[in-house]
């Protein structure tokens, strides 16, 4: 089949269309961990006496190093039980 052409399924976006658009979907996704980070990280600070600072700084830190080294942000990952 020298003939056959392989067609691209990725759709063409206009050049002048930015590729992110920040509005209410994405701010509303970016808190979708919350749900997940904020119990066990508050069990962490009642239970065992940690320090919020050290806690929060430590999970943010941590995006932000997972994010840099994966060069892609955390995604956001419901509990399965």
């Amino acid at each position: 089949m020298p003939d056959a052409k392989i067609e691209s399924t990725k759709p063409e976006l206009p050049r002048n269309q930015p590729t992110f658009i920040f509005n209410r979907v994405e701010f509303a996704g970016s808190l979708g961990d919350l749900g997940t980070l904020l119990p066990i990280a508050i069990a962490m600070i009642v239970l065992n006496g940690l320090n919020v600072t050290n806690v929060m700084v430590s999970a943010g830190l941590f995006y932000i190093a997972a994010g840099i080294y994966f060069k892609v942000p955390v995604p956001v990952q419901p509990m399965k039980v």
